[in-house]
């Protein structure tokens, strides 16, 4: 859900629904040529989906996504702020600022997941089942 109220989801099959009513789903921000795994909506109602493959995407317009580069992603997070994080394929925690920048979580352990808190900071669960929040 994004901080606007906006709430989408991954049916199963990998397609990309949005909650247009009190209980209407519409599929109408799919992606094609592979399947979506997660998402998140940013401050804007705008989703930024990672694919199967780790590739990522953010939804520019109704219709329209662009491609991340220069990163592959398994978890993806944004916080009411509109910050962006990332568990990338080898388990390190980024934050998206001009560029991706890691983050220390874990003492060396690698990450599965991510959320975020109300102050959009993030907490990682480890490859060990450990949670590990990031305190600047």
């Amino acid at each position: 859900m994004g901080a606007d109220g906006t709430v989408m989801i991954i049916s199963t099959s990998g397609h990309i629904f949005s909650l247009t009513g009190t209980d209407e789903w519409t599929e109408h921000f799919n992606l094609w040529g592979g399947q979506s795994a997660r998402i998140a909506v940013d401050s804007d109602g705008m989703a930024w989906v990672v694919r199967d493959n780790g590739a990522i995407f953010r939804q520019t317009g109704p219709s329209e996504w662009q491609e991340v580069y220069n990163i592959l992603a398994k978890d993806i997070a944004i916080g009411p702020t509109g910050q962006v994080w990332i568990v990338s394929k080898d388990g390190k925690v980024y934050v998206k600022n001009a560029t991706w920048d890691v983050v220390m979580m874990g003492w060396g352990r690698a990450a599965a997941s991510i959320t975020l808190d109300q102050n959009s900071l993030p907490l990682a669960v480890m490859d060990n089942g450990a949670i590990f929040r990031y305190i600047p």
